[in-house]
C-alpha cells in the first residue's frame, strides 16, 4: 500500500531531529539560527554537520561527507533501512541510538518458559535497555521522575523495538513457539507480530513474590500516527497492584496514572499505588486494602473531568468498605507530575498538596 504523503509531511514537520541527532551521541551547539556538529557519518575533527529547521521540518548537511536530508534520510543512513521501514520506524516512536545497547543483551526468552516466567524475562529485558538509553533516560529526567533507586527497584523499562531481533527466526520451531507465547501475552502484536509496547516506557506490575502481572507502557515521543494511543497495557484485564508495600500503611495516596505514583514516590513518599487509568479501583484493589486494614485513601486524581468523576466514583467504593478518602487539590487541568514540575521544589510542593486535604473530604 502506498504511503500517504499527507503522513510523510506530517512526520517531516513534527520530528525533533536534532533530539535524534543527539541521540546517536552527537553533540550540538547553536550558531545563529541553525545547530553544528561533527558528522557521524565520517571522521570529523570540525563541526562540519550543519542542521537547519525550515517550515516543512528539520534538514541537516555536512560540509565534509556532502551527506544531508530530512529525517528520513537519517534513519535510512544510520540504520541502514529502506524508506518504507524509516516511515514504520518513525511513525511508531522511534528513537536512534539505543540499539547498539540491544545489541549485547541475547534472547531473554525460551521456548520452554511458561508464560509467567516469560513475561518476568521480557520485562526485564526492557529494564536492561533503559538503564543504557540515554533517550528513555532523558524523558524520565524531563517527567521529574529520575532516581536510580526508584528505578531499579520498580523494574522500569523502555521497549526499543530489538526484542522481535533478538528471537530465533519463525520458520524454526523454538522461534515459532516463543513468538506464539509472547503473542499470547500481549508483547508481540497478532498478525504483524510487532512489538506492542515500541516506543514506551516500560512500568511493570510487580506482585510481593516478585512476579510481573501487567505491563504499562507510556510513548515518549509526540510525534505519533493520528489515532496511535500514548497509554499502553496488557490486553484482557488488569491484574495486580503496583507497589505492594504501600498496603503496609494505613495511609495510601492512589493516583490514577503510574506517571504520578511515581513522582511522589520519587519525592519520598512511598506508601503510593495507582489504579489503571481514570477508569476507577478494581476489585482486586478493594478486596487489598480490606484485608489490608486500609483506614484513609488520599485521591490525586487530575484536575479535570475525568478525575473529577473517578475521584467521585473512588470515593463512594471507598466508603462501602469504611474507608475515608480524601481528593488532593492541584491547579485545574493538572496532575500531580505537572504541579511537581511547575511548582519546585516538588517534595515541598507535594507536601503541602497533601496537608491540605483535611478541608478537601468528598463524602
Amino acid at each position: 500500500m502506498p504511503i500517504d504523503p499527507t503522513d510523510i509531511a506530517r512526520i517531516k514537520k513534527e520530528t525533533d531531529l536534532p533530539h535524534l541527532v543527539r541521540s546517536r551521541g552527537v553533540p550540538l551547539t547553536r550558531m545563529g539560527k541553525d545547530l553544528a556538529g561533527k558528522c557521524p557519518f565520517h571522521e570529523d575533527d570540525t563541526p562540519s554537520l550543519k542542521l537547519t529547521e525550515k517550515p516543512e521540518g528539520w534538514l541537516y548537511h555536512c560540509f565534509g561527507c556532502g551527506r544531508g536530508g530530512d529525517c528520513y534520510t537519517f534513519v535510512m543512513e544510520t540504520e541502514g533501512v529502506t524508506f518504507p521501514v524509516a516511515h514504520e520506524m518513525l511513525s511508531n516512536g522511534y528513537v536512534s541510538g539505543d540499539q547498539e545497547v540491544s545489541r549485547l543483551l541475547a534472547c531473554p526468552v525460551t521456548a520452554d518458559m511458561d508464560e509467567t516466567t516469560m513475561l518476568m524475562r521480557v520485562a526485564e529485558y526492557y529494564h536492561q535497555i533503559l538503564l543504557n538509553s540515554e533517550v528513555a533516560l532523558e524523558y524520565l529526567k524531563k517527567r521529574e521522575i529520575y532516581n536510580e533507586e526508584v528505578i531499579r527497584k520498580f523494574k522500569i523499562g523502555f521497549c526499543d523495538r530489538s526484542l522481535g531481533r533478538k528471537i530465533p527466526s519463525k520458520t524454526t520451531a523454538e522461534g515459532a513457539m516463543i513468538r506464539e507465547k509472547l503473542t499470547s501475552l500481549g508483547i508481540l502484536r497478532q498478525g504483524s507480530g510487532h512489538e506492542h509496547f515500541r516506543g514506551s516506557l516500560i512500568i511493570p506490575i510487580i506482585s510481593e513474590d516478585g512476579e510481573v502481572t501487567e505491563l504499562y507502557g507510556r510513548k515518549i515521543n509526540s510525534n505519533l500516527r493520528s489515532g496511535t494511543p500514548h497509554h499502553l497495557y496488557l490486553p484482557g484485564p488488569h491484574k495486580g497492584i503496583w507497589n505492594p508495600e504501600c498496603l503496609s500503611s494505613p495511609e495510601i495516596i492512589l493516583c490514577e496514572s503510574l506517571i504520578d505514583a511515581l513522582t511522589w514516590v520519587c519525592n519520598g513518599f512511598p506508601n503510593v499505588t495507582s489504579t489503571y487509568g481514570a477508569g476507577g479501583l478494581t476489585d482486586e484493589m478493594i478486596e487489598a486494602f480490606k484485608a489490608h486494614n486500609t483506614k484513609t485513601i488520599y485521591l490525586s486524581q487530575d484536575a479535570d473531568e475525568a478525575g473529577d468523576s473517578a475521584a467521585m466514583r473512588g470515593s463512594k467504593g471507598l466508603a462501602e468498605i469504611n474507608i475515608e478518602s480524601y481528593r488532593i487539590q492541584f491547579p485545574r487541568g493538572m496532575d500531580a507530575n505537572e504541579y511537581a514540575i511547575k511548582i519546585q521544589p516538588a517534595q515541598k510542593s507535594l507536601k503541602m498538596a497533601l496537608g491540605i486535604v483535611s478541608l478537601q473530604k468528598i463524602l
